[in-house]
């Protein structure tokens, strides 16, 4: 049995033996497409700024997005996420869990990744020098 599409398979089996052919079953499959949010490991930013996730496969090709069957919420009302996986963190330190949820199949499939909104007590800037000749 192979799944093409993610949604929901019903198979349907009865038994054909002389004697038991009042005999059915019904058996419910859910087909998922897994994902995972990039990147997939906690996420530290900058206070009042922006970060964009995105999503992949786990042959690690990347899944266009945004999709109306991608839905995305965060933990934190203070934090904002877009369809298209653009975070905005709140201008004060906080955390929050971004949760990205496939809602084509019951129950859904789902992949999260943990962000943390930190202010800066320092910040370091490195120009390097570049001379065009032309």
């Amino acid at each position: 049995m192979k799944g093409e599409n993610p949604g929901k398979s019903i198979v349907r089996v009865k038994c054909i033996e002389p004697g038991y052919e009042h005999l059915r079953h019904e058996i419910v499959i859910s087909v998922q497409e897994r994902f995972l949010i990039n990147p997939s490991q906690a996420v530290y930013i900058i206070a009042s700024s922006t970060y964009n996730f995105g999503l992949i496969s786990p042959s690690r090709e990347t899944i266009s997005i945004p999709k109306s069957y991608y839905k995305a919420s965060t933990t934190s009302k203070l934090f904002r996420v877009s369809d298209s996986l653009q975070v905005i963190a709140p201008p004060t330190e906080d955390q929050t869990t971004l949760k990205v949820e496939d809602i084509r199949t019951t129950p859904s499939f789902s992949s999260d990744v943990t962000i943390y909104s930190k202010q800066p007590t320092s910040i370091g800037l490195k120009v390097d020098e570049y001379v065009i000749v032309g």
